[in-house]
């Protein structure tokens, strides 16, 4: 089950990617009427997908075993989650990140809904996506990062992991 829910947490995240692109480009081009059906449309999907996202980063912290459990499983104390930098990122960093990325997008939906200066609406909800989209990349454990992520001793690694 664990494997099935990073995997779908993965998937929730680069659908979250992707629908932020696509929204931050529809609310670019400028335009002085009130937001169409259609847009409220992708608005509500992209506030689906990152609710979806967030359950999964809740469950997946406080009760997947590699999220706290793992201090207990693997005998890390809490000054341990500073001095290893895969720890901090995947116990501190991703977390944070993920959830003021996905506060940013509530927070756009609520400006795009009661707002109604048209101007001022689509900017501000930009810059709100642009700055979810800036977290949800700098959250991605890129390869460059050198994040220790093989140090967990986790399976689910082992078996993404091309061989």
């Amino acid at each position: 089950m664990e494997k099935g829910i990073l995997g779908f947490h993965e998937l929730l995240r680069w659908a979250l990617l992707a629908l932020l692109v696509v929204n931050i480009f529809r609310n670019l081009i400028p335009t002085a009427k009130n937001y169409k059906r259609e847009e409220q449309n992708w608005v509500r999907w992209l506030l689906l997908v990152s609710g979806a996202n967030f359950l999964t980063i809740i469950y997946i912290y406080l009760y997947g075993k590699y999220g706290l459990l793992i201090l207990k499983d693997q005998g890390y104390q809490i000054m341990d989650i500073f001095q290893l930098t895969y720890l901090r990122f995947w116990l501190i960093e991703y977390p944070i990140m993920m959830l003021i990325s996905i506060g940013c997008i509530v927070f756009a939906y609520k400006i795009s809904v009661r707002s109604t200066l048209c101007n001022n609406k689509y900017r501000k909800v930009s810059k709100l996506y642009i700055l979810a989209l800036l977290f949800i990349i700098t959250a991605i454990p890129w390869k460059f990062r050198n994040i220790e992520i093989t140090s967990f001793n986790a399976p689910i690694i082992e078996d993404i992991q091309v061989k």
